[in-house]
């Protein structure tokens, strides 16, 4: 009796899970019309987790209810990274539960404050009650006969040992993946389309992609040579471009930097409303998504325990002192081990920000340009290189759409000009970029009194995720904007107008300053 319910219970939680599947977007193939080797994977991934949850629950139908219950909240999850990212979960993706603990604020808000009470309580309550009601397997084990005791360790063993063998099967038979998340979740299926990536978590980027200026012998930093100040400005992007109900003087400093610019255009970025460092990795080290393969969706994780070539390495190897700034803890996407490994001397964290003014959820935009302004007015024998990441626009939004005014804002919308109804977010999402926009007028401001040349270069990391006004006024394309601007006599005065990959951008930053240096050395030096 004990066997029975233990393979019954198992077999529920099989039919279970794939019944759920269902629910997923964007929905999988049907079971028939799936990979062969993916029915595996996702039984034997089923019955591992089930054997596992009974060894430690003790009790069958627990073991059953909780496995469906994770199921459901791993599609939840899931179905909300695809509306809110437009991206379904993939492998890496599974740090992030634990993340959910350490940072909540960034990551329960999404998944929605009463719904994960909801869950919790539910989860509670009904652990507590099948703890209460449902007798434990062991101790029914140890007052039954020695055949039937046998009987039930065998039936257990004899699912683990079916399970381990059906998931190697599966896991043999299905090909390379496309690292295209939808596409795979829909020939796969979500188990076997998570598998089909973690079994290559162990390869490495190939850095012979990398631009060769990256790898290059620098040009030596001299007393004359420039400041370089690259700002990764959270979720921004231009979206005048997109949208008519977006004011046409929103962003001034934007405008007068792409006036005076060296370079501008659009930049394809790989993340859609969240990821961050997709893009800032590409920046840095200039691996692009084919370079990076399965570490395309968080290239950190890799490079948390190795070092490769990357912009820092290459600005210090000139002489420069490199400097790391985001305020936000240094533990988060494990930058304290990344940033090091990237080659920067020096990495300011939140600490260095502690009772700094904060806008919205997080410092201020104003605190990061002011800090960076110190830096750069403080007497240094050595130029900077300042990679800054800001934080003030970063989601979710819809947590401050209190402080939104429901008639609209005359500062972001042009006269006459009603947004729909449901896009409170937008004027969130553009109060935040004035902020960004003043934040780079201050750092023109700085760049222009230091007494060295400085080059600039903005960009952001990827549009907004803001799903609510995007079904009401349309989707941008996914794409960025970017900017490089020098001071002095060498802005160009007609900026070079192009379009980059993300993978680009550190590579034409170099050349910039390279053409900085080369520009001042064939300036006439006259003796005092």
């Amino acid at each position: 009796m004990m066997a029975t319910t233990v393979l019954l219970a198992a077999a529920l939680s099989g039919l279970a899970s794939l019944a759920a599947q269902g629910l997923l977007q964007p929905p999988p193939h049907r079971l028939a019309d799936r990979h062969p080797g993916s029915l595996r994977v996702h039984l034997g991934t089923v019955g591992i987790a089930y054997t596992a949850l009974l060894a430690i629950g003790q009790r069958p139908i627990l073991a059953a209810g909780a496995l469906i219950a994770i199921e459901l909240v791993v599609i939840q999850c899931s179905n909300i990274k695809w509306r809110t990212l437009r991206e379904p979960l993939v492998c890496q993706d599974t740090t992030y539960f634990l993340d959910a603990i350490r940072f909540p604020r960034l990551f329960v808000p999404f998944f929605g404050i009463a719904r994960a009470i909801a869950a919790i309580t539910a989860a509670v309550v009904a652990i507590g009650s099948l703890l209460w009601a449902e007798p434990s397997l062991w101790a029914a084990a140890a007052g039954a006969s020695a055949p039937q005791a046998a009987l039930l360790l065998g039936a257990i063993a004899g699912l683990l040992l079916a399970s381990l063998a059906a998931l190697e099967r599966g896991l043999a038979r299905l090909p390379e993946p496309s690292l295209e998340p939808s596409t795979d979740l829909a020939r796969y299926g979500l188990h076997a389309h998570l598998w089909a990536c973690a079994r290559r978590l162990g390869s490495v980027p190939d850095t012979s992609r990398q631009p060769s200026v990256l790898t290059q012998a620098p040009a030596p930093a001299t007393p004359d040579s420039a400041h370089v100040v690259l700002v990764q400005s959270e979720a921004f992007f231009d979206p005048r471009t997109w949208s008519k109900h977006i004011h046409p003087d929103l962003l001034p400093a934007w405008d007068e930097l792409r006036a005076g610019a060296l370079d501008t255009g659009r930049l394809t970025v790989p993340a859609w409303g969240a990821n961050t460092v997709r893009t800032e990795a590409a920046v840095l080290t200039g691996l692009d998504e084919q370079a990076l393969g399965v570490h395309r969706f968080n290239p950190y994780i890799p490079l948390a325990r190795r070092s490769v070539p990357s912009l820092a390495h290459h600005l210090g190897r000139a002489g420069y002192r490199t400097v790391f700034i985001h305020p936000y803890p240094a533990r988060f996407y494990q930058r304290h081990r990344v940033v090091p490994n990237l080659g920067f001397e020096a990495f300011i964290d939140a600490r260095a920000f502690a009772g700094a003014p904060i806008e919205g959820q997080y410092v201020s935009d104003r605190a990061v340009g002011d800090y960076v302004a110190d830096l750069l007015g403080a007497a240094d024998q050595r130029p900077l290189f300042l990679f800054v990441v800001t934080m003030e626009n970063h989601g979710p939004i819809h947590l401050e759409r209190s402080l939104a005014k429901p008639e609209g804002d005359p500062r972001v919308t042009p006269d006459g000009l009603e947004l729909p109804p449901g896009c409170e977010d937008l004027l969130i999402y553009c109060r935040h970029l004035r902020h960004a926009d003043q934040m780079l007028g201050t750092l023109m401001q700085a760049l222009r009194a230091s007494p060295r040349p400085g080059l600039l270069g903005w960009y952001g990391d990827h549009v907004p995720a803001m799903p609510d006004v995007y079904e009401r006024l349309g989707a941008p394309a996914g794409h960025s904007h970017y900017a490089l601007w020098a001071t002095g006599a060498t802005a160009a005065r007609q900026p070079n107008r192009r379009d980059l990959q993300a993978s680009m951008l550190g590579a034409a930053l170099l050349e910039r300053r390279d053409h900085l240096e080369q520009a001042h050395d064939r300036q006439p030096h006259h003796a005092n």
